[in-house]
């Protein structure tokens, strides 16, 4: 008689969270956020940021957006940006960072800067809320 034993293995993608941070939220008064990059991930450079937007209030559905950029001393590099469609749906983003940490060569200190903006400039900040998860680095 034959005994099989069948196992499940469950395999887990983990992509590495930004040492020491937390969520954080941008509205309407406070537009710019930034986190600092680990020197790991700085060193890594790798090529996908991913972007997860927990929560979004935008009850007057304005057309709002995030943009990202790696800022080292006085340097300030686009990674990208994106705008919510609709105006109140969130989710994650994947931002092509590979640009960004050419431009940048090698930087000893960095931070993630995130950046909500207006769509249209000459429309009236409305009441605006947007949570954003720890940013991940993905190499897919």
């Amino acid at each position: 008689m034959r005994t099989f034993a069948r196992i499940a293995v469950a395999v887990f993608l983990s992509l590495p969270l930004m040492a020491d941070t937390a969520s954080f939220t941008l509205t309407e008064d406070h537009r710019t956020e930034s986190v600092a990059i680990p020197a790991d991930d700085l060193a890594a450079a790798r090529p996908i940021l991913e972007v997860e937007v927990t929560g979004l209030s935008n009850p007057a559905l304005v057309p709002v957006g995030l943009a990202v950029f790696i800022v080292t001393g006085d340097r300030k590099v686009s990674v990208g940006n994106f705008a919510f469609f609709p105006a109140d749906n969130k989710g994650k983003f994947l931002l092509n960072s590979q640009a960004a940490f050419t431009r940048l060569g090698r930087a000893g200190n960095a931070s993630l800067v995130f950046e909500l903006r207006k769509l249209r400039s000459s429309a009236d900040w409305k009441p605006v809320r947007v949570t954003i998860a720890p940013p991940r680095w993905r190499t897919e």
